[in-house]
């Protein structure tokens, strides 16, 4: 029985090993014969649309990864518009492959974005260069020798964009150039009205100032109204010659029935007396024991007189700057001999000359 079972089974393998056989010889001719007649190929799709084959797939990716990421120079990167997709087919050996043709494709419909360099003025691009340090070169370069005052309002900022444009540096120098030249300009006439604007403001209070002055021209105030105290003042005085001191303020003697106003500075007859400081004469005349009398107004409430005069060279209503010559010493008025009394009021109060100078 069992030698009758070997048999069978023996008899049934050869059938399936010839069986098997026949398969695999038929699946080689199947296989030959696509092979000669066929190719794989990957079918390139985009949005949907087949536009051509390509053999190699990871090839040309790679090729196109290779483009995409090329980001030399002003080159900031780089976009694909178009998305190719691949699917894998076999196709007759007579299909023609369009490698080349499907990245030039997707090269010529990339979009390159560029970074360059803007140079603004009041925040407006005047000029666009490749490098940060360029556009530092042509800042810098413009700055030079502009005073601070005028404000150029330069600055440098990153610019991406698609059409890619830039100047030279002379291109550049020039343009912004114009522009400082005329912001120097603009400066400089805002400079000058200014000043105008100033010197006619001070003009009017000068007039104003001698207006008020000539209103008191004539009259003069020789009240013995004193103040031994050291009220502070904004003008700096000179003195008005040089000299002795031959006697102080609110002492009293013989020869006077008050105390005494004023501070006396002995010096030679004929000695030139100045103007302690800036101001217009409101008095210029013989007055009693004063004699000749010089009064100049500084301000709306200070005066400064010089008395005893040998001869006056103003005349009231004049303006006069500090240092100017009004008279010239004398003796004249009640003098025992030739000095200049001068005297600093204050609101009509008159204050010790010795707070302000001869210290």
């Amino acid at each position: 029985m069992d030698f009758i079972l070997g048999k069978y089974i023996l008899h049934y393998t050869k059938d399936a090993l010839k069986a098997l056989k026949f398969v695999i010889i038929a699946t080689v001719i199947i296989i030959a014969i696509i092979a000669l007649k066929y190719k794989p190929v990957y079918a390139v799709t985009i949005s949907g649309k087949t536009i051509g084959y390509v053999e190699n797939k990871e090839r040309l990716e790679k090729k196109i990864d290779k483009f995409l990421n090329h980001t030399e120079g002003p080159i900031a990167f780089i976009e694909a518009t178009i998305n190719p997709e691949y699917n894998l087919i076999l196709a007759s050996r007579t299909t023609k492959t369009v490698d080349e043709q499907i990245y030039a494709k997707v090269k010529d419909t990339a979009v390159t974005t560029y970074k360059t360099y803007a140079i603004t003025v009041n925040g407006e691009q005047k000029a666009k260069v490749d490098t940060q340090s360029q556009a530092e070169e042509i800042v810098n370069k413009v700055k030079a020798g502009v005073q601070q005052e005028v404000n150029l309002d330069l600055a440098i900022t990153e610019v991406f964009e698609t059409n890619y444009s830039v100047s030279s540096t002379d291109e550049a120098l020039s343009t912004l150039n114009i522009i400082k030249d005329e912001k120097i300009a603009a400066y400089e006439k805002a400079k000058a009205e200014e000043a105008a604007r100033k010197a006619e403001e001070a003009r009017k209070k000068a007039e104003e100032e001698a207006a008020k002055a000539r209103a008191k021209a004539g009259t003069v105030n020789t009240s013995i109204n004193v103040s031994y105290g050291n009220e502070p003042i904004q003008i700096a005085f000179i003195q008005p010659v040089s000299g002795t001191i031959s006697s102080r303020f609110g002492v009293r003697s013989s020869i006077r029935s008050s105390v005494h106003t004023g501070l006396d500075i002995a010096t030679p007859k004929g000695t030139p007396i100045k103007a302690a400081a800036s101001g217009v004469v409101t008095f210029g005349a013989m007055k009693g024991a004063y004699g000749n009398l010089i009064v100049v107004q500084h301000s709306d409430s200070i005066q400064t007189y010089y008395a005893h005069c040998n001869s006056i060279a103003v005349s009231p209503g004049q303006a006069v700057e500090q240092g100017d010559i009004i008279g010239y010493v004398g003796t004249t008025g009640n003098s025992t001999g030739p000095h200049l009394h001068l005297e600093i009021r204050i609101n009509g109060v008159a204050q010790n000359p010795q707070n302000y100078l001869y210290q």
